[in-house]
C-alpha cells in the first residue's frame, strides 16, 4: 500500500552547502492508526451474534488484566452485551457462593489467555455461539436472543461432552446426598440447566406419584451407591447415551441425553442391570436343562430364570383399577403333565404392600438359593411361596407359587425336582 507523505521542505545551509530534507508529517504507524480508523466499527444493532460475544469477552478480559475484578466491581452491569435478566441470575448466583464459587462468564476459577468465537448458529430471535478458550479443552456455549435491536447475551455455561455432564450431574448429587441432605426432598434438580425441562417434570411425576416408600429415580435405586463410573459412550447425532455402572452387584445406569442449543442435556434416566448367568451345580438335572432348557426373563427388574423345553410360558395381565396391588408381571408356566404349574409374580412395592395383597403365612423360613436368602412361606391352602427380594433395590420381589397338593409318588417327585432346578436358575439383581 502506497503511503501518502505530507512533506516539508526545509532549507539548511551547513558550510555553504544547501541540504534539502524531506520530513514526513505521518510515519508508518500513524498510517497504519489511520487505516483502522478509516475501517467502520459496526454499531450493537449491526454486530452478528458472534460479534457480539467476541466484544464483550475482548472487553472483559482487558478490564480483568488491565482494571480490576469485574465480578466484584459489578462491572458487567454496565455492559451492553447482556440482557437484564441475564446480569440478575448471575448475581443471584455470585451471591450463592459461599466461599470461593467461579466466574460465570468464563466458567473458570482463572483467567484464560484468550476467548475465541469459532461458530455461531442463529434461528429467529435465538442464537448459540461456541467459543474456545486457551484451557486445553475448555469451551464455551453461549445463548443469546435479539432485543432492543441488536443481539444480546442471555446465557453462558460451559461446553461439555457427553460423559462429562453425567459426570458433572452424579459427582454433585452424590455430594449433596451424603454431606447437605436429601436432593430429592430440597429439589435440588428443579433449576438445573444439566436437565431438560421434559426431564424434570417426569421425575416430578414420579415423585408424586409414590404413596409410601419409592425410590430414587435418578438412580434408580432406594439406597446410594458408593460410586458411579462411566463404562460406555454412544453417541448419535443429537443423542446419547452414557451407560453408568456402580458397587450395586449386576447393576447398570443407562443416562439418555439430548443437544440442544449446543449444549447436551439428561433427558432420561433407565435402570438398565446385568442378568448373571446362573452356574449350574454338577448334577444330571443341571446338565440336562444347560442342554435344552429356555430362558425367561425381565429386564427392569433383572429377573431370570430357565425352564424346561417341554413347558409353556403365557404372561397373565394384572387388574389393578384401585392401583393398591404391587404386582406387575405375573406370569404361568405349564408342564405336560397334570399338576405341573409354576406362577412367577413380579412386584415392585413396600413390604407393607405386600403383605396387603399375599395371605399370611402358616409357617414360614428363610433358606439359601444360589447364595442368596429366600423366604418359603406355606399358607393354609397348601401353597408354597418362594420370595426372592433383590439386593439392590429391597421393593422388588420375585414370588414363586406352586401347589403340589394333587401330585403324589413319582409324579410329586419329578415335579420336586424340576421345581428345585427351577428355583436354582433364578437371578434378581
Amino acid at each position: 500500500m502506497q503511503r501518502l507523505l505530507v512533506i516539508l521542505t526545509v532549507v539548511v545551509v551547513l558550510a555553504g552547502v544547501t541540504l534539502w530534507v524531506v520530513q514526513p508529517k505521518f510515519g508508518p504507524a500513524d498510517a497504519l492508526a489511520e487505516a483502522k480508523q478509516s475501517t467502520p466499527v459496526p454499531t450493537l444493532a449491526q454486530r452478528t451474534p458472534g460479534q457480539t460475544v467476541q466484544a464483550f469477552y475482548d472487553w472483559y478480559l482487558d478490564y480483568s488484566r488491565n482494571t480490576g475484578n469485574a465480578m466484584v466491581d459489578k462491572a458487567y452491569h454496565d455492559s451492553p452485551y447482556l440482557t437484564p435478566e441475564y446480569v440478575q441470575s448471575v448475581d443471584e448466583l455470585i451471591a450463592s457462593f459461599d466461599k470461593g464459587g467461579y466466574d460465570p462468564f468464563l466458567q473458570a476459577q482463572d483467567i484464560p489467555e484468550f476467548v475465541t468465537v469459532e461458530e455461531e448458529t442463529v434461528t429467529g430471535d435465538k442464537a448459540v455461539v461456541t467459543a474456545n478458550t486457551s484451557f486445553p479443552g475448555h469451551g464455551l456455549v453461549v445463548r443469546l436472543v435479539l432485543a432492543d435491536g441488536g443481539w444480546k447475551i442471555d446465557g453462558i455455561a460451559r461446553q461439555m461432552a457427553p460423559e462429562q455432564v453425567v459426570e458433572s450431574f452424579y459427582g454433585y448429587y452424590l455430594q449433596y446426598a451424603r454431606h447437605e441432605g436429601n436432593p430429592l426432598v430440597d429439589g435440588i434438580y428443579k433449576d438445573s440447566a444439566i436437565l431438560t425441562a421434559e426431564y424434570i417434570a417426569k421425575v416430578e411425576e414420579i415423585l408424586a406419584s409414590f404413596d409410601k416408600g419409592g425410590y430414587d429415580p435418578f438412580l434408580q435405586a432406594q439406597d446410594l451407591p458408593e460410586y458411579l463410573n462411566v463404562q460406555d459412550v454412544v453417541v448419535a447425532d443429537d443423542k446419547a447415551t452414557v451407560t453408568l455402572d456402580s458397587n450395586f452387584p449386576g447393576y447398570e445406569l443407562m443416562v439418555d441425553l439430548v443437544l440442544a442449543d449446543g449444549l447436551w442435556q439428561i433427558n432420561d434416566v433407565r435402570r438398565e442391570l446385568q442378568i448373571t448367568e446362573p452356574q449350574p451345580a454338577p448334577t444330571a438335572a443341571e446338565e440336562s436343562r444347560d442342554e435344552g432348557w429356555q430362558t425367561y426373563g425381565i429386564g427392569r427388574y433383572a429377573f431370570e430364570m430357565a425352564y424346561p423345553a417341554d413347558w409353556t410360558m403365557q404372561e397373565a395381565a394384572v387388574e389393578d383399577p384401585e392401583n393398591v396391588n404391587p404386582t406387575e408381571v405375573v406370569t404361568v408356566f405349564t408342564g405336560p403333565a397334570a399338576g405341573q404349574q409354576v406362577v412367577v409374580e413380579l412386584s415392585d412395592g413396600t413390604l407393607e404392600q405386600y403383605r396387603s395383597i399375599y395371605p399370611q403365612p402358616e409357617q414360614s423360613e428363610t433358606v439359601e438359593i444360589n447364595g442368596q436368602p429366600v423366604l418359603v412361606e406355606q399358607t393354609a391352602y397348601e401353597e408354597t411361596f418362594y420370595i426372592f427380594t433383590s439386593p439392590s433395590y429391597s421393593n422388588y420381589r420375585a414370588t414363586v407359587r406352586v401347589n403340589l397338593a394333587g401330585l403324589q409318588g413319582a409324579e410329586l417327585e419329578a415335579m420336586q425336582q424340576t421345581l428345585d432346578e427351577m428355583l436354582r436358575t433364578i437371578t434378581l439383581s
